[in-house]
């Protein structure tokens, strides 16, 4: 603590520069890598007249207090950072702040205020000490936005539009708590997505239209992260839709692996239907630790009325390309969704054993406001929560049903496919006393003696 509390006070400087502090509140989702929006922020005030700090919890959980960061750094404005995930905690963190300095201006952004209705903007602004709601994305407006809560004529709510990656700041990750010790670097290569999902509300946040940034300039960021960042293990690339064009992320592949960067390149959320024989092959080369590939669901029907405009095949050809290549093969499904039943879910999880993954993440469908599925579940079954994002569903969370499909049943599917297709990180014995409790003992010994592959100790745990 005492390291990090004299590197708070290097950052608070002796000048007389504004001092701002971002925050990302503990407990939002535990991550590799530190926020990225955040490194973005901090970078474009640093560029002005202000001097930032990030305080990433989510990132690095050992964090002095806020209390004691506060008192050492002495911020004249706080911004926090909202997701739906976890959103009480934050709310009670947002309270912390505000008690320790009262008189402190505080401004939110985040998923969750870019992606909320009227009512809940109407609620968060109803917190003690806040100034302004920034919704969507703030790169280009930060400065601005900041000016204006300083000189006490700033807006409650400012919507921002999306930005031009041809305007795209780097983030700055020095300007984080802790940060110069990152070993895994998060890039943008581009923005938005096309495609129109029934369960996806990203195109709220980031827009429909596919914004690129030049690959030759994702590549010096790549070169910087790798000379400033002395334990980089890692590139992580946290685009919505990747490999949308083929020829453009190819591209990109083929000039990481020419230039021999060290770290190896971790992608996430690739399309099937997008994916070539190419990219697995450069992907290897680049030492992906793996590749993951959303299915969504196995059986023809659901998967159309997903909207998503990929089939089975498309999916199945994918997965083959993987491991024609040895990667190791990381499936996503989403179990539950519109039309689903228990049948159509299991057909899903037989699909996954005739791939064989090494994991599977096995989500269940949350109604998240704004979608289509939202809307199905309004017309259909029961809702049971205003914030379907408030809990994980990875950790057998259900939080919408129909008549047919009940929520125990839906959590029960997700054990049985768990158990089935994932290495296990609990005893057996624990295993089995939650699966007694639900009513399920057999079905779930069963998926425990079901022949999964072994993961070697050399890959790590990524995913």
């Amino acid at each position: 603590m005492y390291d990090m509390l004299a590197q708070v006070r290097t950052y608070r400087g002796n000048g007389d520069r504004p001092r701002i502090l971002l925050i990302m509140p503990p407990k939002v989702a535990g991550s590799a890598q530190p926020h990225l929006g955040l490194g973005i922020l901090a970078s474009r005030l640093a560029k002005s007249r202000y001097r930032p700090l990030v305080l990433d919890y989510s990132y690095t959980e050992d964090l002095p207090e806020i209390e004691v960061v506060d008192g050492v750094f002495e911020p004249d404005l706080v911004g926090v950072s909202l997701f739906s995930q976890n959103l009480r905690e934050s709310e009670q963190f947002l309270q912390r702040v505000r008690r320790n300095r009262p008189d402190i201006p505080i401004i939110v952004g985040g998923p969750h205020v870019s992606l909320a209705n009227d009512s809940e903007i109407e609620r968060i602004l109803r917190h003690n000490g806040i100034a302004t709601i920034v919704r969507g994305e703030a790169d280009l407006e930060i400065v601005d936005i900041v000016d204006a809560v300083l000189s006490k004529r700033s807006n409650e709510v400012v919507t921002c539009s999306p930005v031009p990656l041809i305007d795209f700041c780097r983030p700055d990750f020095s300007l984080v708590l802790n940060g110069l010790g990152l070993q895994t670097y998060p890039i943008q290569l581009s923005r938005g997505c096309p495609f129109r999902c029934c369960f996806c509300n990203i195109a709220r946040m980031s827009g429909r239209k596919y914004r690129t940034r030049s690959v030759d300039e994702c590549l010096e960021e790549i070169a910087g992260a790798v000379g400033l960042f002395k334990n980089l293990q890692y590139v992580k690339v946290t685009d919505d839709a990747p490999n949308c064009l083929e020829g453009r992320f190819e591209e990109f592949l083929a000039k990481y692996v020419e230039r021999g960067f060290p770290p190896r390149l971790e992608i996430m959320q690739l399309r099937a239907d997008h994916l070539t024989l190419e990219m697995c092959k450069l992907m290897k080369k680049a030492g992906a630790p793996f590749i993951c590939l959303g299915v969504e669901s196995a059986d023809p029907e659901v998967l159309a009325d997903v909207n998503k405009g990929e089939t089975l095949d498309q999916i199945e050809r994918a997965c083959g390309y993987v491991k024609s290549c040895d990667l190791p093969l990381v499936l996503c499904f989403v179990l539950g969704l519109p039309g689903s039943t228990r049948k159509t879910d299991m057909a899903s999880l037989d699909f996954a054993v005739r791939m064989q993954p090494i994991h599977c993440y096995w989500n269940i469908a949350q109604p998240m406001p704004g979608t289509r599925m939202h809307e199905y579940f309004k017309r259909n079954g029961t809702i049971h929560t205003d914030n379907p994002m408030e809990v994980s569903s990875l950790d057998g969370e259900c939080f919408a049903d129909t008549p047919a499909y009940s929520r125990k049943e839906r959590v029960d599917v997700q054990m049985i496919a768990q158990a089935t297709t994932n290495e296990r990180t609990q005893s057996t014995l624990k295993i089995m006393r939650k699966a007694a409790s639900r009513g399920i003992s057999i079905d779930v010994a069963r998926a425990l003696m079901t022949t999964r592959l072994k993961i070697s100790p050399e890959i790590p745990r990524r995913w």
